[in-house]
């Protein structure tokens, strides 16, 4: 039965049919009373909107204390609620800290476990001995990250109660040690460059002391090109007023290899390249052409809205803003337009 409503739940998750979902997952939760499935059900009421009824879900489980993903879910869900002293509480350092230092520890415990045993001639001689204790580590591996990656997570979130206070220093901070936990936590890194949070000088700087060798993907080999392969597309979002020969060579590469010439957020970085060189025409040019097959990629307008007036394009500059206004009128391109 538990594997007939388990797959009965998945199906309506696939579907986004989140009421069935939630029918389902409920009556899981009662038969197995397993805190696995009660973090589903609160995932499910966050993907629903019902961001109380998920906190209720998570405090009557008592999950808070032991897993840094319901805590995770907890404090995203009083984000979503404007209660962000109730986000910071429950993010707070002390305790965001202890999961990353407790994932830390049991990583060394395990390396320096795993080198004693090679200086010792430590030897399984049966083989699924050997295969039990290597899958065994794997897990444990995959916990350390998943940890770690919370962690990563709630240094973000921490940053996003603050910059929703005004306190824009304190944001940065928690924004910077979320890429440094998890260099992989794409939206802390993407709060600190479309903000401007830091100079061209310090984007560049904070780049290179990211540890992008941490990424682990399937074998060394892949795991070298994905570190490459992140630290180009991480190169594209940066500052276009320093360094222009490394962001092209970054674009380039990511164009030749990996077919991402057409991608819209690499020709939004060629876009904002040329506007920052007063190339206007060129990057008009890109953004247009981007906008006539996907009308509404709000990233695309303000660069496209700033080309418009430089180039007086004034007749296209109002058409835009009234069809914006008639369409979209609580976007913030909008008003800029």
């Amino acid at each position: 039965m538990e594997k007939f409503l388990k797959d009965w739940r998945q199906d309506a998750t696939n579907k986004h049919q989140h009421e069935s979902a939630i029918f389902i997952a409920d009556k899981l939760l009662a038969l197995t009373n397993d805190p696995q499935d009660a973090f589903w059900l609160a995932q499910l009421h966050f993907a629903d909107g019902n961001y109380s009824r998920a906190q209720t879900v998570l405090s009557t489980h008592n999950l808070l204390k032991h897993s840094p993903s319901c805590r995770y879910l907890a404090a995203h869900c009083c984000v979503k609620l404007s209660k962000f002293e109730d986000a910071l509480e429950i993010l707070s350092d002390k305790i965001s800290n202890t999961f990353l230092e407790n994932a830390n520890k049991a990583r060394r415990k395990q390396q320096q476990q795993t080198s004693s045993n090679a200086r010792n001639g430590v030897h399984h001689t049966k083989g699924s001995g050997r295969a039990d204790e290597l899958q065994d580590n794997e897990e444990r591996e995959k916990e350390l990250t998943s940890n770690t990656k919370y962690a990563a997570a709630m240094c973000y979130l921490r940053g996003i109660c603050f910059a929703k206070q005004n306190a824009f220093d304190r944001a940065k901070e928690c924004y910077m040690d979320a890429v440094r936990m998890d260099v992989q936590c794409f939206e802390a890194f993407d709060q600190l460059t479309k903000n401007s949070l830091l100079s061209p000088d310090e984007e560049w700087a904070f780049l290179e002391t990211l540890d992008f060798d941490s990424i682990v993907a399937n074998g060394t080999d892949t795991s070298q090109e994905a570190a490459q392969f992140t630290k180009m597309l991480y190169t594209t979002r940066l500052s276009k007023y320093k360094s222009p020969a490394e962001f092209s060579n970054a674009v380039e590469s990511l164009s030749q290899h990996y077919n991402l010439e057409s991608n819209p957020d690499i020709l939004l970085s060629k876009a904002e390249l040329f506007f920052t060189q007063c190339r206007f025409k060129q990057a008009l040019a890109i953004t247009a052409a981007v906008l006539e097959t996907d009308a509404y990629n709000f990233s695309f307008l303000p660069i496209h809205l700033a080309c418009l007036h430089e180039l007086h394009r004034s007749n296209d500059l109002f058409l835009l803003a009234h069809r914006l206004a008639d369409l979209h009128p609580d976007e913030p391109a909008t008003w800029l337009a």
